[in-house]
């Protein structure tokens, strides 16, 4: 896996469900989920519908190493706290048979990328108090917790907001 090459690329009708339980998968792997949100990370169908879900397979083993969801070009933000010019993903997973390879450095690196052509100048995203792991590692890419949009959610749960500016790009059209 280390040295195979990887293909990101937009998910492919009849992949809906093998990208859900790689998902859910990551995500059980590193944290405690409710009902109401495993069911929400198992609906890929309607992200597919609604967004674009990128997915990253190795080029000759065919493997799902990870995905994670943009908005399509010309449409609305996915997140409610997304700014004009800033560029916003979400449901980052990596399998976690394949972890602690680069694997989501290197998804998010290919999101700063789709921004970029799309021609935002920051790349922002949520994530909630207890997903640390996830904290570390887009602070690593240099990602910056923006404290004036942190928000507290009914049962407590603490969301942070984290951008990190990449700059204008020449060829973008900012849809």
């Amino acid at each position: 896996m280390a040295d195979e090459e990887i293909a990101v690329r937009l998910i492919k009708s009849g992949e809906e469900q093998e990208v859900a339980e790689s998902l859910l998968a990551a995500y059980e792997s590193s944290y405690e989920i409710n009902a109401e949100y495993r069911a929400w990370i198992l609906d890929v169908p309607a992200r597919v519908a609604d967004n674009e879900v990128w997915v990253a397979r190795g080029v000759t083993s065919g493997q799902l190493y990870g995905s994670f969801v943009v908005r399509r070009p010309g449409a609305e933000a996915l997140l409610d706290h997304t700014q004009p010019d800033e560029f916003d993903f979400k449901l980052l997973g990596v399998d976690p048979g394949v972890r602690r390879h680069g694997i989501g450095a290197y998804l998010v690196g290919q999101i700063i990328e789709l921004a970029r052509q799309r021609g935002f100048t920051r790349v922002v995203l949520n994530s909630v108090d207890y997903m640390r792991p996830a904290h570390r590692l887009y602070e690593r890419l240099g990602f910056e917790r923006l404290p004036e949009r942190t928000k507290v959610k009914d049962d407590g749960t603490v969301v942070y907001v984290f951008g990190r500016d990449i700059g204008a790009s020449t060829e973008g059209d900012r849809s």
